[in-house]
């Protein structure tokens, strides 16, 4: 229930940004340079009191609205001059997902962090014969803690699988850590590119 309301978008900003001066009309100018249509609709805001505190404080995490802007006019040069995969992964997906999961460039929040994968490949036990070979931009993983229970169970398991990974890749200390989540980034209008380079 809660991923569908996030997926929605309902109540994922908190009640005070809604009435914001300097704020709101900058989050809404941004969304208008996306598309002629946008607005942030109401349900955006979180009223229900129950949850409201929690929204508010999740809130501090967010990034500065100067962070975000710079972000999208980067992210417009990308698309507008057509840029190469390697730029939209370091420059803007690269950014978000650290503003995600790391509390700063380097250092994780937690348990969970990721990694820039393009290079990892499929461990040839797990590949099928005739399969392309596959790759992915990043990995979101789990790091257990050290000495904990977890690291050992993973450790346990490592040494009776193929390569010693706990995963279906062997790159660097993603043979330790559990992928939970795989990315594979395209460029806006790809599909655009690809027809023209056919012609």
């Amino acid at each position: 229930c809660e991923l569908r309301d996030i997926g929605l978008g309902d109540g994922i900003l908190p009640a005070s940004l809604e009435n914001e001066p300097l704020l709101l009309p900058s989050l809404i100018r941004m969304m208008q340079l996306r598309r002629a249509d946008s607005e942030i609709p109401r349900f955006a805001f979180d009223r229900d009191e129950a949850t409201r505190a929690q929204t508010e404080a999740i809130a501090t995490d967010l990034p500065p609205i100067d962070w975000v802007q710079a972000l999208m006019k980067r992210a417009d040069e990308c698309e507008l001059n057509r840029e190469c995969e390697a730029s939209w992964n370091g420059e803007i997906h690269a950014p978000i997902l650290e503003q995600a999961f790391r509390i700063s460039r380097f250092v994780s929040n937690g348990p969970v962090d990721f990694r820039y994968s393009q290079a990892a490949q499929i461990i040839h036990a797990y590949k099928p014969r005739e399969a392309p070979s596959k790759m992915v931009d990043f990995c979101v993983f789990y790091r257990p803690g050290k000495g904990s229970a977890e690291e050992q169970a993973i450790e346990d398991i490592c040494q009776t699988r193929p390569a010693q990974s706990i995963n279906h890749t062997d790159l660097g200390d993603l043979c330790k850590r559990p992928i939970a989540l795989s990315i594979e980034t395209k460029r806006p209008n790809v599909e655009r590119d690809n027809a023209t380079l056919q012609i």
